[in-house]
């Protein structure tokens, strides 16, 4: 996942103790590595025996926020000839929506099954995809539409695109949904507008998933 720019406490943590190594006094400076790399062991061996695994238990279907209400997007179409996106346009259909960037790898190796996913999915009136590119920091929205539009046309993808300049949209989500914050970020949204499946991240297997669930909501399960 990409993630945001944020405080790392493990960063800040590390910080601190460099700072407390640099003392003149050997034993201490001793004392203080031995204390540093039983901190750093426990705090790996938490992310990878607890944290790790509760967050991967946490996508998809069984993401902590299913079953929230959907908040309402406005959004701008990517290039011209489509027309910008409202809630209205969405109000009693299926939407798969995925927030991704030209600039995000785990973005890149996902693309192509959302692009199948949305050709698979095309013809069914009930159905809308939602594709919005994010742009990274600093990046203009003159910038954002050129490279997201090479990008596309260098893949020849020919999904409709919708564009979060200022992110707000993005922001919206992670609010109503507690998402951890990064992207690729992709939900399910039912017919009612409510959300029934969140993937942060991705992960070889993450479109059989989706697949299967925007399957299982088209025939109204």
């Amino acid at each position: 996942m990409c993630l945001s720019p944020s405080l790392c406490p493990l960063a800040n943590a590390l910080g601190w103790w460099e700072k407390e190594a640099c003392l003149s006094d050997s034993t201490r400076r001793s004392t203080n590595n031995l204390i540093f790399f039983a901190v750093l062991a426990t705090v790996l061996a938490v992310y990878l025996f607890i944290l790790r695994p509760m967050q991967r238990g946490l996508q998809g279907e069984k993401h902590r926020a299913i079953g929230t209400a959907m908040p309402r997007l406005a959004l701008e179409p990517l290039l011209p000839g489509h027309q910008p996106i409202s809630s209205q346009d969405r109000a009693g259909k299926v939407v798969l929506i995925n927030f991704w960037a030209t600039w995000c790898g785990p973005c890149q190796q996902e693309l192509p099954h959302i692009v199948a996913i949305e050709n698979k999915f095309r013809g069914n009136p009930d159905f809308r995809m939602l594709s919005i590119a994010a742009p990274g920091q600093g990046e203009t929205e003159t910038d954002l539409r050129a490279a997201t539009e090479a990008y596309l046309k260098q893949r020849d993808v020919d999904m409709p695109v919708y564009i979060d300049p200022d992110t707000i949209a993005y922001q919206t989500i992670i609010l109503a949904a507690g998402a951890r914050g990064g992207i690729p970020l992709t939900l399910a949204v039912d017919r009612n507008g409510v959300i029934r499946g969140i993937w942060e991240g991705y992960s070889p297997g993450t479109e059989t998933e989706v697949e299967g669930l925007i399957e299982s909501l088209l025939a109204g399960k």
